[in-house]
């Protein structure tokens, strides 16, 4: 028979009190810090969670600048002809006057360095990017024959020519400058004057001689002002004039080189900046 836990007999000694061995079962303290850990990785997990459900999206570099999409873009089927020249004709839109050359027939590329006197072959020219006035160097991206010559892209109107297709539009990324690379084309960058038919982007003050190529009456021309303007009128005036896309060229001296329909070659000498690195947009027949 068991006696009594609380029966003592006199030869016994027992010790009342807390004992200093651990209590058997979990510990609270541990248990607390686990609860703690738990709750982090479900915050983690809930955290990982929202982060992939929710949709990917890309900051604005150029927040001053509306970004056109970029397949509000022209292109313009270049028609060979076997006998190439220049229209020359004159228009005026908000009392601005204006020149116009259209190009007929032959095919469209990019030149660098100066503009060569003794080529008979070129039927239309015109500087077509612009220059760092500190160095020089192209400003903004540009592309000969599929060479890389400057990165960069300042301005946001594009003029792309890729075989016997010129494109033009406005866009901060388009995938015709890696399709010039590739394709050994041609790709330059300029100011947007006129992009769908409406303002592209913010341009610079002050007047001048200005020009432009422009998609035109269902075709490629070059259009300029006769006399100084600033680049927001003549943006307007060619709006008005129904330009439906326009990217800025050099402008502020005279056109350098044309043929007319009778053959007449006239052509203007320009002066040169050695430092400088030409650029032209030409028509050959």
């Amino acid at each position: 028979m068991n006696k009594d836990i609380f029966d003592i007999n006199d030869n016994e000694i027992r010790v009342i009190g807390s004992s200093k061995h651990e209590p058997e079962g979990p510990n609270p303290k541990r248990r607390w810090w686990l609860w703690i850990l738990l709750a982090v990785l479900l915050m983690a997990v809930i955290y990982i969670f929202l982060a992939l459900s929710r949709p990917a999206y890309s900051p604005v570099v150029y927040s001053e600048e509306p970004i056109a999409d970029s397949s509000q873009i022209v292109s313009y089927q270049l028609q060979a002809d076997t006998k190439a020249y220049t229209i020359v004709s004159h228009d005026s839109i908000n009392d601005i006057a204006l020149r116009i050359y259209t190009p007929v027939g032959g095919h469209v590329e990019l030149l660098t360095g100066q503009l060569p006197d003794n080529d008979n072959s070129i039927i239309l020219a015109a500087q077509a990017a612009d220059y760092r006035a500190d160095n020089g160097k192209i400003s903004g991206a540009f592309v000969y024959k599929g060479e890389l010559l400057s990165r960069g892209h300042p301005k946001y109107g594009f003029c792309a020519i890729i075989g016997d297709t010129l494109t033009m539009g406005m866009s901060k990324e388009t995938i015709l400058f890696e399709r010039a690379v590739e394709q050994e084309g041609y790709f330059f960058r300029q100011f947007s004057l006129v992009h769908d038919g409406k303002f592209g982007e913010k341009i610079p003050k002050g007047k001048a001689i200005r020009r432009a190529l422009c998609y035109y009456k269902e075709s490629i021309a070059i259009i300029e002002t006769v006399d100084d303007e600033s680049l927001h009128d003549f943006s307007q005036a060619l709006i008005d004039m129904g330009v439906q896309e326009s990217i800025a060229l050099v402008g502020s001296i005279a056109l350098p080189l044309y043929v007319d329909e009778d053959g007449n070659r006239i052509a203007i000498e320009l002066e040169h900046w050695e430092e400088a690195q030409e650029t032209y947009i030409v028509w050959r027949k």
